[in-house]
């Protein structure tokens, strides 16, 4: 039997080839894949994850280009930022890049142990400690949590996916040029707090309506979550020291927290990186074998981006001057009109 003929990578190339260009013509940075940050930059919050998730895609068979495009985006990011506790904010570049890979490889973080989590915590009684505070059978809960996850790697029990190893390192290697190894450590500590723990404890704790009710389940469930966010938030101590110390009684536990999620960082940043994050395994499987080859949802996400840079370009404003009224409104525009500019040569492919 004859193979069928995968599909070329012609688009897919030449979509790259023009992401990879300066941004210095329309206002973005003089820098390789300055194209890429400025679309990233203009858009939406809600377009940037889709633009990153098929700009993955259309990298992932090309050799070490997806690794190179998410060197850029988090060197970027730190570089824009004057302290390190601002590194890992919500509206940085890499935290829909990191949503993105996670999405294409479909990985689970610690899924038994944050299984555990979830049980443990359903099952404590109802906290009744004061606001601002967490309940000492919630920090022992957390605390056994840490401890789990660094047994089992040590032990080999559980793993950490190479694609959220790789964006790790690449977080790390960009935080410890500007700021410090202890800096590079806590940005680690909130990224996996923040964007991938507390996320992953929140679809795992999925609970029918009629558990959410008060002092219910639920409840204890949302009370972990937000000693997590703490925790991620206090990781930067020193950033944030003076800030609300005195109404933080509980500071001791969540910064003993800190330090043993620091050494679950080191034990990841032991493990090697992949060069292309790890996005080759992103196929869809089947018990016959891969579904969708990497090589075909690249040419299709070409043609999604060169489709969506058309739609802005379509859509960008005929002249951002006469918007004088409002300045709220005048931003919007040349907001859609840098989109526009960085979009033309994408939208002329095909």
């Amino acid at each position: 039997a004859v193979s069928p003929r995968l599909p070329s990578l012609e688009l897919a190339t030449e979509v790259l080839v023009q992401l990879r260009h300066s941004g210095e013509p329309f206002g973005g940075v003089p820098k390789p894949w300055g194209t890429l940050l400025a679309l990233l930059g203009a858009c939406s919050a809600g377009e940037r994850l889709e633009i990153l998730l098929r700009t993955l895609k259309v990298a992932a068979p090309i050799g070490d280009t997806a690794g190179q495009l998410a060197r850029s985006v988090f060197e970027d990011d730190v570089q824009r930022v004057s302290v390190p506790s601002l590194v890992v904010s919500a509206n940085r570049l890499h935290t829909a890049l990191v949503q993105a890979s996670l999405r294409i490889t479909n990985d689970n973080f610690m899924e038994q142990e944050l299984a555990l989590l979830v049980r443990e915590t359903e099952n404590l009684p109802p906290s009744s400690t004061a606001p601002g505070t967490t309940s000492p059978a919630l920090h022992l809960a957390a605390e056994g949590f840490i401890h789990g996850m660094l047994q089992s790697l040590k032990t080999g029990k559980s793993t950490v996916s190479v694609t959220l190893v790789s964006v790790c390192h690449l977080l790390y290697a960009a935080a410890e040029v500007k700021f410090g190894i202890l800096a590079a450590q806590n940005a680690v500590v909130t990224l996996l707090m923040s964007r991938v723990i507390t996320p992953s404890l929140l679809r795992a704790s999925q609970q029918p309506l009629d558990t959410k009710k008060e002092g219910g389940p639920f409840d204890r469930i949302s009370e972990m979550s937000r000693l997590l966010q703490r925790v991620a938030h206090f990781a930067h101590h020193d950033d944030v020291a003076g800030r609300s110390q005195a109404s933080t009684p509980d500071l001791t536990s969540v910064l003993k927290h800190v330090a043993a999620m620091r050494e679950l960082v080191s034990r990841i940043l032991a493990l090697p990186p992949d060069p292309s994050l790890g996005l080759l395994a992103g196929g869809r499987w089947s018990s016959h074998g891969l579904v969708e080859e990497p090589t075909q949802e690249a040419e299709a996400a070409a043609v999604w981006l060169v489709d969506t840079c058309r739609r802005w370009v379509a859509g960008a404003p005929a002249d951002s001057s006469a918007a004088g009224d409002a300045s709220p409104r005048l931003r919007q525009q040349q907001h859609q009109q840098q989109l526009a500019l960085a979009a033309g040569p994408l939208a002329r492919l095909g």
